[in-house]
């Protein structure tokens, strides 16, 4: 069997650090990952390194000239915390997939992985179908809308097997302390008294960071996997829920202070996404459950 020559994206990232820890696990996988950094977070002999920025499109173009690649997985994205989903930065994405595609020229692609959100669909009430209407109330969700419809375009056009995901509320090791699980449970570890919240209304749906990257390796040796999946669990929950839990695994005698902080300009209140599609094409389904996803996060950053 060849070898898969993969380009990634966003390594260092919540997603593709994940990513890149379960890949160098296969065998016939060559992975080049583009790092605007010297220093390699990750020991493999299948990890090549591309030292340039996304955002240097000369350089990129001529780094990328002298490999050879036969997949993409784009996990990189300006702008992911929540403090800055409205922030002009957003725009910097546009110029990162122009780049990636000029420097891909003359590149025979079998695919192109690209990595959305919930965040394209804006306010729903209802079921979340992929075919359901995309109104992003964000910058960051318009922004991700865009990049998606310039990929799919640009795999139609190369006759490229595309693949879009959209990831709900992920979580896990690696995610950004300012994430609602990652602050519930760090501010417990640190024996924080009375820990401020919003009203916890919302009904969102999380997913564990193992299903995410499994999700992702099954879209990349699956031919049959094509287009825009939702990639959630099967079970959404309100987040009062959710903190109320992570207070009970710790047996804290720390408070959550509901209300004390108010909802974002932006905020969604309700995510009920379908992975009925996901379940077909790919005869899987996200499996670990909000309870043990929470005790393996508790277990990872209690080491730190």
């Amino acid at each position: 069997m060849k070898n898969k020559k993969i380009l990634i994206t966003g390594s260092t990232g919540f997603v593709g650090r994940g990513l890149v820890n379960e890949l160098i696990k296969k065998k016939n996988v060559i992975l080049y990952l583009i790092l605007n950094k010297k220093k390699l977070r990750f020991k493999s002999k299948n990890i090549k390194l591309i030292n340039c920025s996304l955002k240097n499109k000369k350089i990129l173009k001529k780094k990328l000239a002298l490999v050879d690649i036969n997949y993409v997985i784009h996990c990189a994205w300006v702008g992911v915390d929540a403090n800055n989903r409205n922030s002009n930065k957003q725009k910097q994405n546009l110029k990162i997939i122009n780049n990636i595609f000029e420097a891909l020229e003359n590149k025979k692609l079998n695919c192109f992985i690209g990595i959305g959100s919930q965040a394209e669909y804006g306010r729903k009430k209802k079921v979340i179908y992929e075919t359901s209407k995309l109104n992003p109330n964000s910058n960051y969700g318009k922004i991700k809308v865009r990049v998606h419809n310039k990929i799919k375009k640009y795999c139609k056009l190369k006759k490229i097997r595309f693949v879009w995901l959209r990831i709900f509320t992920g979580y896990g090791p690696g995610s950004s302390n300012k994430w609602l699980i990652p602050y519930t449970i760090t501010n417990i570890l640190s024996n924080k008294n009375i820990i401020k919240f919003t009203s916890g209304k919302q009904i969102y749906n999380f997913i564990y960071i193992s299903d995410i990257t499994i999700a992702i390796i099954k879209s990349l040796f699956n031919i049959n996997i094509n287009g825009e999946y939702n990639l959630a669990f099967k079970i959404s929950y309100k987040i009062k829920t959710v903190i109320n839990l992570i207070f009970s695994i710790l047996k804290t005698k720390s408070i959550p202070n509901f209300g004390k902080i108010e909802y974002r300009s932006d905020q969604s209140m309700n995510f009920f996404p379908s992975i009925s599609k996901l379940k077909k094409d790919f005869k899987w389904e996200p499996k670990i459950g909000i309870k043990q996803g929470l005790k393996k996060n508790i277990m990872y950053l209690k080491k730190f």
